[in-house]
């Protein structure tokens, strides 16, 4: 993660700065050229659902819902123990 922040501070699309209250720490802050950045990016499809189930009228979303649940019973995913992304298996 500090090689893809060294990247962004570089570029100037971020600021570093020590932390006021705990010196191992950073605090990082989108520049001007950062947020203007931002606002030009297309949304990511994870927002791109959000907002298009968050639109649904309920019956709809209740309807995905259970849509859902049963394909997720269809491939044994629901057999599977969660785990966190970039967990060692």
């Amino acid at each position: 993660m500090s090689t893809v922040v060294a990247k962004l501070v570089e570029k100037k699309l971020v600021s570093r700065t020590p932390s006021a209250t705990d010196r191992r720490r950073a605090e990082l802050r989108l520049t001007a050229a950062g947020a203007k950045l931002v606002k030009q990016m297309a949304p990511l499809p994870q927002t791109r659902i959000i907002d298009a189930v968050a639109a649904m009228p309920t019956r709809q979303r209740t309807e995905l819902v259970r849509a859902l649940e049963r394909f997720v019973v269809a491939i044994g995913a629901d057999e599977l123990e969660p785990r966190m992304f970039l967990e060692d298996s």
